[in-house]
């Protein structure tokens, strides 16, 4: 490869994830976000990440998991609801590790 040439993007780079998905990891990572907005992001991401595990949509969810590394308030936000006592947060919350961590 020549100076001028670029590197073709990894597969991963030229997937753009859906709104509700990029919705969720926002409101996972903001500090102010309430119990209600966590529960309602971490739900609506389980049940995008559960359809993309099903429909084999593996680069998609690589993309996603990587969103979500690089993101730190997502991450810890994930973490931090593997110890709530709400099955109604842990669930989900499990969920979407188990999804993003299986591949």
């Amino acid at each position: 490869m020549s100076d001028t040439e670029e590197a073709a993007p990894a597969a991963e780079d030229t997937i753009v994830l859906d709104e509700p998905i990029v919705e969720c990891i926002a409101a996972l990572s903001a500090r102010s976000s309430d119990r209600e907005a966590t529960g309602a992001a971490i739900k609506t991401l389980a049940t995008k990440v559960g359809e993309l595990a099903e429909n084999d949509q593996w680069r998609v969810l690589n993309k996603l998991n990587r969103t979500v590394r690089e993101n730190g308030g997502a991450c810890d936000r994930l973490v931090a609801l593997l110890a709530d006592d709400d099955p109604d947060m842990l669930r989900p919350a499990l969920l979407v590790i188990g999804n993003l961590t299986a591949n």
